[in-house]
């Protein structure tokens, strides 16, 4: 069988492809691995029409390093920090460290959404990131229970809301706390703490945290809302202090 060529071979790339390569970068919105994948579309296009293979680099970095996550005792720092602020920021800043959850997810919490007693509590994160529900079970007796309960009970008596409805987190009006409200209580708590401190910095240190303790990379992509498990795969990347200690073993001085 017989293949006619119907583009003619070009020394140069036709604009159409050139167009496409503009169109498809991080710079547009693009994903790293779906702008990899359009370029490496092109370049067999390319080969196809007899033409040479353009020169087509990867967008995605080949090792992203490990995001910052905070040591145990900068946790119980972070606390502590959080329980000074008051009930509400002390619950907020503990769900965030305990569930795992994205800034924008706690925003949404109901109240009806975080059912919870003295020894066990569940989080059910109704639309997620690309719109998937999860649920992150809470394990007790701990500190986020505890200050779940003393939060909810303050909420109830000291602002007249309702134990089963409305949002979890509000400002002292009644009203849901906002993103750059939550993000505003972070920060002054980590600065009190002495950490540089973020709400995805406590989501980074929850599946850090889950990884040193041996929990499958599985297991954890569904507690974090991961799609991808590849992209789990961060935290289990030394984290800069470790690499400084394992140097520190072979350090000589004289």
């Amino acid at each position: 069988m017989t293949t006619t060529r119907w583009w003619p071979t070009r020394s140069r790339p036709p604009t159409r492809c050139a167009t496409t390569a503009a169109t498809c970068s991080p710079s547009a919105g693009w994903a790293p691995k779906s702008v990899d994948a359009a370029m490496t579309g092109i370049a067999n296009l390319y080969l196809w029409f007899g033409m040479p293979r353009p020169d087509v680099r990867s967008a995605a970095p080949s090792r992203r390093p490990a995001p910052q996550s905070l040591e145990e005792d900068q946790v119980r720092d972070v606390l502590r920090a959080a329980e000074r602020r008051g009930i509400r920021d002390h619950a907020l800043v503990n769900l965030l460290h305990a569930s795992g959850v994205r800034i924008s997810e706690a925003v949404e919490l109901d109240v009806d959404d975080v059912p919870f007693g003295e020894r066990k509590g569940i989080v059910h994160v109704r639309l997620g990131k690309g719109e998937k529900p999860r649920s992150i079970p809470l394990a007790g007796p701990s500190s986020a229970l505890r200050a779940l309960a003393a939060w909810c009970a303050h909420r109830r008596d000291q602002l007249g809301m309702p134990d089963d409805a409305g949002p979890l987190f509000v400002s002292r009006r009644g009203e849901r706390l906002a993103e750059r409200s939550i993000r505003d209580v972070v920060t002054k708590v980590g600065t009190a703490a002495g950490v540089e401190l973020s709400p995805h910095t406590l989501r980074h240190t929850f599946g850090r945290g889950l990884v040193d303790k041996g929990v499958d990379l599985p297991t954890v992509a569904t507690l974090m809302g991961h799609n991808d498990v590849n992209t789990t795969m961060v935290y289990t990347g030394p984290r800069t202090d470790h690499l400084e200690a394992a140097t520190r073993l072979i350090a000589v001085d004289y």
